[in-house]
């Protein structure tokens, strides 16, 4: 559904409404349910919804986060792509970026950086940490230039198998990008049903070495 200023749609008993689009620029709708049958109408409270929240944009590197907190958690947007509930939050007891699991679906679940400006002709370092809490966990991280699951397509650390409960440091030192621009990189937790989950922390992009710099002499 696209929502106008008031707009009134119906739901069928059963089914989920699982994405609305907001065109205008406000920070905040009131919602509220009304049902009508058996000769009845009945309205509940509006429940105001936060529907815009302010997310940094970067425009100089090295950009870090730790994940540690929930303010720098929150620099980060989730996409819960299957709509089941089961996705990334903040781990406030262990301090990190934790997607948890589902029973019944394989993840399909977004952890998104905010905007950084990356710049064509250029190499960067792009690295987390990650770890399980002793179930095998799966991931992939890919970049695009809009905060959408569709566009984000660019590999930049392919599907890639957790199965330590110590972090580990993953990473690529080539990453490039064909244009100038503001470029998004999400973390897509991919594990199986049934899993546990998997944790993220000591988020990094940074200036890599220039892809066109000659190689490193190591034979003398």
């Amino acid at each position: 559904y696209t929502l106008d200023d008031d707009y009134d749609f119906d739901v069928t008993a059963g089914k989920k409404l699982v994405y609305l689009n907001f065109p205008f620029d406000y920070d905040r709708i009131g919602v509220k349910s009304i049902y009508t049958g058996g000769g009845e109408t009945n309205e509940t409270e509006i429940q105001w919804l936060t529907i815009k929240e302010d997310k940094p944009v970067i425009d100089v590197l090295p950009y870090e986060n730790a994940l540690n907190t929930e303010a720098l958690f929150g620099e980060f947007t989730v996409l819960d792509v299957n709509g089941d509930g089961k996705t990334w939050g903040f781990d406030a007891t262990n301090k990190f970026a934790a997607y948890s699991y589902s029973s019944n679906n394989a993840a399909d679940d977004w952890f998104v950086s905010p905007a950084i400006k990356l710049e064509a002709g250029k190499a960067y370092h792009i690295a987390l940490d990650a770890a399980n809490y002793g179930y095998p966990e799966r991931f992939e991280v890919k970049l695009g230039k809009e905060l959408s699951a569709d566009a984000l397509t660019t590999e930049v650390i392919p599907a890639t198998d957790v199965t330590e409960k110590d972090f580990i440091t993953y990473e690529n030192e080539q990453v490039t990008v064909p244009e100038t621009g503001y470029y998004y990189i999400g973390i897509h937790a991919i594990s199986d049903p049934d899993e546990f989950k998997l944790f993220v922390k000591n988020f990094v992009v940074e200036a890599g070495l220039d892809p066109a710099a000659p190689a490193a002499v190591d034979n003398f």
